[in-house]
């Protein structure tokens, strides 16, 4: 039975290797040319060693056309470490010249991932030029950690060349950690270009509150101002700009840096927000309100019903001002749906025998509890391993979480799916992924889910 080409190339991408689908494109040119395709769809460079491999046959690559045929390039994780190559072999390897023509070749990309250890290669307009002006296919842009003063001015650069050309298929952009991107000159131009973005990631950048007034967040699923500490509350366009983000499903505003509170958001813009999100946020199941020194409990009452109906997912991380009866009375006895609370460098962390576990004891609905860096007390015995056979302690890179035992701890790439939500690896990200499924990149799996 002859199959089509459609079923040969699920046939490939159901093969849990590239050497099998390697192997399966020597059978007959047919089989060639649709595993071809497969292979190509999702490049992921990751050590000089593959990465000059691959170039060796850069030319080869872009004259066949194949190059058209990925949809995903993935250079988040590369990194000289471990590889026997120093840092400036491997930068002279993935130079601008190489990268412009990769780029060039990759006419169909729809999610580039950068990481810090590629950003030489991003210094050079040209390569930037490739990717804003000609990858016209481009769905999802994220950059990570890209902090050189170099990279931000040729940003700046090709940004400011085209005024009126615009990125009308970019939906979703991260710029997580790229501290050296300045406001006037980069985001505000970037963000007159896009149409109509759904998920954006500004972590740990320098901007402020007036940048809200050139964003439309009206398309807007997933936004993340985690550590943005330029941002201010009161007579600022954040109020506003909330109040017109009716499509959000997550809203992160964590203003934590190392365990401690950095946020001196007042209590009545606090407030403010919160009554944003329960009158005009009504798909909103994910909030991190963490870093605040005014969110006290006076703040939690102010959380609306119906928030805290649809609340699967929240954040109060470094929050010290909290107690353990307005958690218990404004949040969790509120909150039917909720199965992840996050907890972390709180005093209700901290202290075992005098509020977690009873905290513990009355989560009935809740599946993981994070705590944050509690290793060294459990080894006094104050946070056991187990609890009444309900609960486990769980590390996972530098996040401590308790588990209920029956948690699967499979995973599973969609995040959506019921598997993913109960494994308390996976269960709540700090950095905002671009898509619904678990990164499979390592470094960006780290910044998800272990930092």
């Amino acid at each position: 039975m002859l199959l089509s080409t459609e079923l040969i190339e699920l046939v490939a991408q159901s093969c849990d290797s590239i050497q099998d689908r390697a192997r399966l494109a020597t059978l007959n040119r047919k089989w060639h040319a649709a595993c071809v395709r497969s292979l190509f769809q999702r490049v992921v460079i990751h050590s000089p060693r593959q990465c000059a491999a691959f170039f060796r046959h850069l030319d080869d690559f872009y004259k066949r056309g194949w190059l058209s045929y990925v949809h995903q390039l993935d250079l988040s994780s590369f990194t000289a470490r471990g590889s026997g190559w120093t840092e400036a072999q491997a930068n002279e390897l993935i130079c601008p010249k190489r990268m412009g023509k990769l780029l060039g070749g990759c006419t169909r990309v729809r999610e580039l991932y950068v990481g810090e250890q590629v950003m030489s290669a991003f210094v050079d307009p040209d390569v930037l030029r490739v990717v804003f002006l000609q990858c016209s296919r481009l769905q999802v842009l994220d950059f990570c950690g890209c902090c050189d003063a170099k990279f931000a001015g040729a940003m700046t650069k090709v940004i400011e060349e085209e005024p009126k050309k615009r990125i009308d298929s970019l939906h979703s952009a991260s710029f997580y950690m790229c501290m050296s991107l300045k406001q006037s000159s980069f985001f505000i131009p970037f963000f007159k270009k896009t149409t109509r973005l759904v998920r954006l990631d500004l972590s740990h950048s320098r901007i402020t509150s007036d940048l809200f007034t050139h964003i439309d967040p009206t398309a807007l699923t997933h936004l993340s101002l985690q550590g943005c500490h330029g941002i201010t509350c009161c007579n600022t366009p954040l109020v506003p700009f909330l109040h017109r983000a009716t499509a959000l499903v997550e809203l992160n505003l964590t203003m934590a840096f190392n365990g401690m509170p950095t946020s001196q958001f007042c209590s009545f813009c606090l407030v403010r927000i919160l009554q944003a999100i329960g009158s005009n946020m009504p798909f909103l199941h994910t909030l991190h309100l963490g870093g605040h020194i005014h969110l006290d409990d006076g703040v939690l009452s102010h959380l609306q019903s119906s928030t805290l109906y649809r609340l699967a997912r929240l954040s109060l991380a470094s929050s010290p001002s909290i107690t353990l009866y307005g958690l218990l009375t404004h949040v969790i006895d509120r909150a039917p749906k909720l199965y992840y609370l996050n907890i972390a460098d709180t005093p209700l962390a901290l202290d075992f025998t005098k509020y977690l576990m009873m905290l513990l004891e009355r989560c009935n609905n809740i599946q993981v509890i994070e705590v944050g860096n509690v290793t060294d007390n459990y080894v006094r015995g104050d946070h056991p391993k187990e609890w009444q056979s309900v609960w486990s302690l769980i590390t996972h890179g530098r996040r401590t979480y308790y588990s209920r035992a029956h948690a699967t701890t499979t995973t599973n790439k969609d995040t959506s799916s019921s598997s993913a939500l109960m494994d308390p690896r996976f269960v709540c990200s700090n950095k905002l992924p671009m898509t619904n499924c678990i990164p499979d990149s390592p470094m960006l799996k780290y910044w998800c889910y272990s930092y």
